[in-house]
């Protein structure tokens, strides 16, 4: 990147440096150097966030069907899932809910039971992040 001298620990305090591992400060490095800012300057560790994630979310608008409301999903990943709805919903609240897949051979339900994680008021629909501690897959 232009002769740029990149040292991950440079933009961190003491304290965040000793956190850090080697492995981590690697993947740091990667990062900010493959993704430079529009200046053409690297971003700096303190721009990579650790991934809390245990799954990879995948981007896709699914049907979501729940006892008074029904929504479309945001994301979806093996644990979890966020999805749009009228419907109100608290974090804490375990809520059941179903999701239609489409495939070449029918229509399919995942029956899920979860755990509200956050909820996020949009316009005229609440954003619902869920942990999914039960589900299992029906014929529709």
């Amino acid at each position: 990147m232009g002769g740029n001298a990149y040292s991950p620990k440079a933009h961190l305090s003491g304290h965040d440096q000793a956190r850090l591992t080697a492995h981590e400060l690697r993947r740091a490095r990667m990062l900010c150097t493959a993704f430079p800012r529009r200046s053409g300057r690297s971003w700096g560790v303190g721009a990579v966030h650790a991934e809390k994630r245990k799954h990879q979310r995948i981007h896709v608008a699914l049907p979501v069907f729940l006892k008074d409301a029904t929504g479309v999903t945001r994301d979806v990943s093996a644990s979890g899932m966020f999805f749009w709805t009228a419907g109100a919903y608290a974090p804490g609240e375990l809520i059941g809910f179903e999701v239609e897949l489409r495939r070449p051979a029918g229509k399919m339900r995942l029956k899920c039971r979860g755990d509200v994680i956050r909820a996020e008021s949009g316009s005229a629909r609440v954003g619902i992040a869920v942990e999914i501690m039960e589900s299992e897959m029906e014929q529709a």
